[in-house]
């Protein structure tokens, strides 16, 4: 080989052109060379693995973001997914609430009808006035109740202490009648071993017209309610001054009652 070249010329290099054989000893005359093949470094080539180096770091670069986005839309599903699933949550949510206020109004509807129908079987009565008799009443028949009370001796026995709602009307008939006349209702509380107390009392004076002197026909009516305190084994009754001036054609325009309110 002989690499003597200098010059512009690139680098050269020759070999025999046997291909690297073994030649026989001075197969050519001396002074002479022999049979030079040229070869040449080719440095585009390594241009070239440089580019294919840069396009694989390229592809790299290319298949990390196509993860990073894959990872940044698998986020953005989780995270709908994750929104829906709370909002069927909330509804769920939202319709038990409204299922127990519902069950919660339901159960305080029941339980006020349950206190009323409880209120309805306190003690209570109402008595009408007898046709016969005087301040007897009736406390069964027609609009005469008893619940709770005993109707005895003409009068209502107080079973429980408490709070009570009395009241009683009477209606006074006559045919004559003076300017001196009065007529008196009282409703009274007697119990055991003690002494009678009124409750409450009305008084009517006055009520005699010039006209009515002379035999025509009056009539006068009283009317008394409290809320009055009424001990156990009390016995209430109801008194007129004039029994007998008790209007007996109209017996539902003579009654006495009482119910307990608390």
């Amino acid at each position: 080989m002989n690499g003597d070249l200098v010059g512009p010329y690139p680098q050269l290099f020759l070999v025999d052109a046997a291909g690297g054989q073994r030649l026989p000893r001075h197969p050519y005359p001396v002074g002479t060379d022999p049979a030079l093949v040229p070869c040449w470094t080719f440095p585009p080539a390594r241009a070239s693995l440089q580019n294919r180096r840069r396009g694989g770091v390229g592809r790299s670069l290319a298949a990390i973001v196509v993860m990073m986005l894959l990872v940044v839309v698998a986020a953005l599903v989780l995270g709908a997914y994750q929104i829906r699933r709370l909002q069927m949550e909330l509804e769920a949510l939202k319709r038990e609430v409204n299922i127990q206020n519902a069950n919660a109004a339901h159960e305080k509807l029941v339980a006020s009808e349950d206190d009323h129908h409880n209120s309805e079987l306190w003690p209570a009565a109402h008595l009408v006035g007898k046709v016969s008799g005087p301040m007897s009443w009736e406390p069964r028949h027609g609009r005469a109740f008893t619940q709770g009370i005993v109707y005895r001796d003409h009068g209502l026995h107080i079973n429980h202490t408490g709070l009570y709602f009395v009241y009683s009307r009477i209606e006074f008939q006559g045919n004559k009648c003076s300017p001196q006349d009065s007529l008196r209702h009282t409703v009274f509380a007697k119990g055991k071993d003690r002494r009678p107390r009124t409750l409450l009392e009305g008084q009517h004076v006055s009520f005699c017209r010039p006209s009515d002197r002379h035999g025509h026909v009056w009539t006068s009516d009283s009317f008394l309610s409290a809320i009055l305190q009424l001990e156990e084994d009390e016995q209430v009754y109801v008194n007129a001054s004039k029994p007998e001036l008790l209007n007996k054609q109209n017996p539902n325009g003579n009654f006495f009652g009482l119910y307990r309110v608390s």
